[in-house]
């Protein structure tokens, strides 16, 4: 019942934030709903399939299509003030604010303490190190997105007599 709560309450947020999304105009604004909600379902991910790679992929590749817009929309957009409707943000963050108290009252009448719950996760850590299948697959996880990183960077380089950001 306790995993269950949390995971009703990180779906009802979920729905929340898409919501969010449609009222919202800003590209900073959409970026930050857009991470959270790559948090939030990474983090589902994680307490249906009880698989942490396959999440945190998900967020990886999330945090780089947004790294790209975000670098899109300076290059594009001009220095605009956000739009601020603060009876609005007030009124859909109440809502937000009232999830998260219901949480809390839950999670102190859990029969779980922190102990348990941090000795879980040291665990799980120990366990995924245990076999060398994880090893090599950290390893070439590692390789890999050095090797995104210098392609990224070369591909800058190229570019950077064609007008990019950092022109003088």
């Amino acid at each position: 019942m306790y995993d269950m709560f949390y995971t009703n309450m990180m779906i009802l947020v979920v729905f929340y934030l898409m919501m969010f999304f449609f009222f919202s105009f800003h590209p900073l604004i959409l970026g930050l709903i857009l991470i959270l909600l790559t948090f939030i379902l990474s983090s589902l991910n994680f307490v249906f399939f009880n698989n942490s790679w396959s999440g945190y992929i998900m967020f990886l590749m999330f945090l780089g299509g947004l790294l790209i817009l975000f670098l899109y929309n300076i290059s594009m957009i001009e220095t605009e003030l956000f739009p601020t409707n603060f009876i609005k943000m007030i009124k859909s963050w109440w809502w937000l604010f009232f999830l998260f108290l219901f949480s809390l009252k839950e999670s102190f009448s859990a029969e779980k303490n922190l102990f348990s719950l941090l000795k879980d996760d040291y665990m799980n850590l120990f366990i995924m190190f245990k076999y060398w299948f994880n090893v090599i697959t950290f390893v070439f996880l590692i390789f890999y997105l050095f090797f995104c990183l210098i392609c990224v960077i070369n591909v800058v380089y190229l570019n950077k007599d064609k007008g990019s950001l950092w022109t003088n």
